[in-house]
C-alpha cells in the first residue's frame, strides 16, 4: 500500500462533494441540447407510452404490479416478462402531468443522468482513495457517447434508474463494511438489498448488484485472494482470518437475501420463460452452437469497441444489421480471438490468485468486474435476451471502464503511487484497540514527565552547585584581603 503523494491531498468528503456537482454540471451541460429535450417519441416508446394501455388507464395504479413493461398482463403467454414497474410508475406520472408532451419525459432523463453522475464520484473513491480519479471517471460518465440510448431515448430510461438504485445501494454497504458494529452492518446489508430490489423493478439487471458488492469487499476490504479463500493456511495474522470470517459472514447474508429476492420475482411474473421472436436476436437462437459461440463472441468485440471508440451508435441493430459469423474462416474471427487474449491477459494481469497481489492489481480488477458483473443479464450466457446488441445496456457496464481510465490517469499523475480506497478505515478501530492506544498515549506522556522532571531536577542541581561554588570563591577572597 502506498504512501499519500505529495501533489495530491488525502480523500475529504467536502472535495468529492464539490467534484460531484462539477460532475453533474457536466453532465446536464452534454445532454441538455435541443434534439434530447424535444426530440419526438421513438421505437421503443411506441409500446411502453404511447400505446401501453397502463399509461392510459390512471384510475387504478396497482395495474402496474400485473402488467409487463409493454402493457401486457403478466400471466399470459405473450408476456414479454420485462417487469419494471417503477420505471413504469415514473412514465405514467408524466402522463398525468403533460399528457404527450415529450419534454417532460426527456428533463426526468437527463436530470435522473445527472444524479447517476453526481453519485459515480463517491462511487469511485471506494475504488481509488483520490478525488482527482473521482473526477475524472465522474466527468467521463457523463459524457461518454455510448449513453446516448438510455438518456435521450424515453424508454432508456429503465436503465438509468437501475443504475440509480444499483449505486445506490452500493455505497451503503460499502459503508456498512467500515463499521464494527453488527446491528450498523445488517441494517447496510438490508438497505443494500432493498436498493437491489429497487434497481430489479426498474430493469432487470440490478439483481447482480449483491454480486458487485461480494467483488468489492472480497478485493478491496477484505484484501483476500482465492488461495487464501480456499485455504486459510495462507493467512499469516490473526487480523486476516478475523477479515476472512466477517467476509463469509456478510457473503451468507448477501446470498440468503439474493435467493429470496430471485424467488419472488420469479414466482411474481408467473414462473416461466419470455418468448422471443428470432429476427430480435438471431444469435443466441441460432440452431447450430458453432454460430452461436462465434457470434455472440463477436458482439463482445463491438461491445468493447463502443466503450473504447464509440464511432458507430445506432438505437436499432435487430434483424441482419449484424452478420453471423459462421465459421472460423470468417475474417471477424481473428478479432474474436484478439479479443479473448486481450481479456485472459488482462485477468493474468491482475493476478488475483496470488496472495502477492498488490494493491493496485486489486483496483483494476475491480474495475473489470464493474464492467462485467452489470453485463452478465445481457452478455446471452445464461439466458437469450430480446436484442441482438443495444448500446443501452451498456450504461452501467460503461462505468467500469470509465473508472478504470479515471484510475490510470490519476495513477499517471500521482507518479504511480497508490491511495488506499478506504479514506474511513482508521475510523473503524475495536474500543479495545482505541483503549489501548490511549494507555499507551498516557505512558507516553507519564514517561515524557518524568524525562522533564529529572532534567529539570539536574538543571537546579547544577544552578545549586554553581551558586556554592561562587560562595565559596567569594569567601576565600574575603579571607585573603
Amino acid at each position: 500500500m502506498g504512501t499519500h503523494p505529495v501533489m495530491e491531498e488525502p480523500h475529504s468528503f467536502k472535495r468529492t462533494f464539490i467534484y460531484s456537482i462539477i460532475s453533474g454540471i457536466f453532465a446536464f451541460f452534454i445532454y441538455s441540447n435541443n434534439d434530447v429535450l424535444h426530440g419526438t417519441f421513438l421505437y421503443d416508446d411506441a409500446g411502453t407510452v404511447i400505446k401501453n394501455p397502463m399509461m392510459l388507464n390512471t384510475t387504478n395504479h396497482w395495474d402496474l404490479w400485473y402488467h409487463d413493461y409493454w402493457g401486457e398482463p403478466l400471466s399470459s403467454v405473450t408476456s414479454h416478462k420485462s417487469w419494471r414497474p417503477i420505471t413504469s410508475y415514473t412514465f405514467r406520472w408524466n402522463y398525468l402531468s403533460h399528457q404527450m408532451d415529450t419534454f417532460g419525459y426527456r428533463v426526468v432523463n437527463v436530470a435522473l443522468h445527472v444524479i447517476v453522475s453526481m453519485i459515480v464520484v463517491f462511487v469511485m473513491t471506494w475504488i481509488d482513495g483520490s478525488d482527482l480519479s473521482a473526477l475524472i471517471t465522474g466527468l467521463m460518465f457523463g459524457c461518454h457517447p455510448v449513453h446516448t440510448e438510455a438518456v435521450a431515448n424515453i424508454s432508456g430510461r429503465a436503465e438509468i434508474l437501475g443504475a440509480l438504485f444499483f449505486l445506490t445501494g452500493f455505497l451503503f454497504y460499502a459503508r456498512g463494511t467500515q463499521t464494527n458494529s453488527i446491528f450498523v452492518r445488517i441494517i447496510c446489508i438490508f438497505l443494500m438489498l432493498f436498493n437491489t430490489v429497487l434497481s430489479l423493478l426498474s430493469k432487470e439487471p440490478g439483481v447482480v448488484l449483491p454480486l458487485m458488492c461480494a467483488v468489492w469487499e472480497f478485493s478491496l476490504v477484505s484484501r483476500l485472494s482465492i488461495p487464501e479463500i480456499l485455504w486459510n493456511g495462507w493467512l499469516k495474522s490473526e487480523k486476516a482470518r478475523q477479515k476472512l470470517k466477517t467476509f463469509f459472514f456478510h457473503l451468507a447474508a448477501i446470498c440468503l437475501g439474493t435467493v429470496v429476492i430471485i424467488y419472488w420475482r420469479f414466482e411474481w411474473t408467473g414462473g416461466n420463460e419470455p418468448i422471443f421472436v428470432f429476427d430480435q436476436n438471431p444469435a443466441a437462437f441460432h440452431k447450430d452452437r458453432q454460430v452461436r459461440v462465434l457470434t455472440i463472441s463477436w458482439l463482445y468485440c463491438l461491445y468493447t469497441e463502443v466503450l473504447v471508440f464509440p464511432y458507430t451508435l445506432s438505437c436499432d441493430w435487430s434483424g441482419d444489421s449484424i452478420p453471423l459469423v459462421r465459421s472460423p474462416a470468417d475474417p471477424r474471427f481473428l478479432f474474436i480471438v484478439l479479443f479473448y487474449v486481450g481479456f485472459l491477459s488482462f485477468i493474468y494481469f491482475t493476478r488475483i490468485w496470488s496472495v502477492k497481489q498488490q494493491l493496485w492489481q486489486k483496483q483494476v480488477f475491480t474495475c473489470i468486474m464493474f464492467i462485467i458483473v452489470p453485463f452478465l443479464l445481457s452478455s446471452n450466457l445464461f439466458i437469450p435476451v430480446g436484442f441482438m446488441k443495444a448500446e443501452r445496456v451498456m450504461y452501467l457496464p460503461s462505468l467500469g471502464y470509465c473508472m478504470f481510465v479515471g484510475w490510470l490517469f490519476a495513477r499517471w499523475l500521482r507518479g504511480g503511487t497508490d491511495i488506499d480506497p478506504l479514506p474511513h478505515e482508521n475510523d473503524t478501530q475495536s474500543n479495545e484497540e482505541l483503549e489501548n492506544q490511549k494507555e499507551e498515549n498516557d505512558n507516553d506522556n507519564d514517561s515524557d514527565n518524568e524525562e522533564e522532571k529529572e532534567k529539570k531536577k539536574s538543571k537546579k542541581s547544577k544552578k545549586s552547585k554553581k551558586s556554592e561554588n561562587e560562595e565559596d570563591q567569594e569567601n576565600e577572597g574575603n579571607e585573603e584581603e
